[in-house]
């Protein structure tokens, strides 16, 4: 049995995962122009990281479950907001030099790929299971 909770976050999360993985796989000049842009404008990195920090503080408050695939990768996502948003905020420079060795057109189907699979995983546990 899945936790109400791990339902109600598996929809709050899953649409944005699906149309961001879309994106991803159908622009990917456009998220590789952006990322590029993107560590020019330290305000919104900055702005991006408390958001990031915030979220996945939220998350993890409420949501702190390894029990079945959905729980983890709900738990996983909060993590990772999390620690995004700690490097944005205090080693902003360091996912700076990242982003264009990870931001590349050979990587990129592959994060397309499993943004879209974890949002349709989530999108059947929220929504159809």
């Amino acid at each position: 049995m899945i936790a109400d909770n791990t339902i109600y976050l598996a929809q709050l999360i899953a649409p944005a995962m699906i149309a961001i993985g879309i994106g991803i796989l159908t622009h990917q000049e456009f998220y590789i122009k952006t990322f590029k842009h993107l560590k020019e404008e330290t305000l919104a990195m900055y702005i991006g990281g408390i958001v990031a920090m915030v979220v996945g503080t939220a998350i993890l408050l409420n949501h702190n479950s390894w029990d079945n695939l959905a729980s983890a990768l709900i738990t996983l996502i909060g993590v990772g907001a999390l620690l995004k948003g700690a490097i944005l905020s205090t080693l902003p420079r360091l996912l700076e030099s990242s982003f264009s060795k990870l931001i590349t057109p050979s990587i990129l189907p592959l994060v397309g790929s499993v943004y879209l699979i974890v949002g349709l995983y989530l999108g059947w546990v929220g929504y159809i299971n």
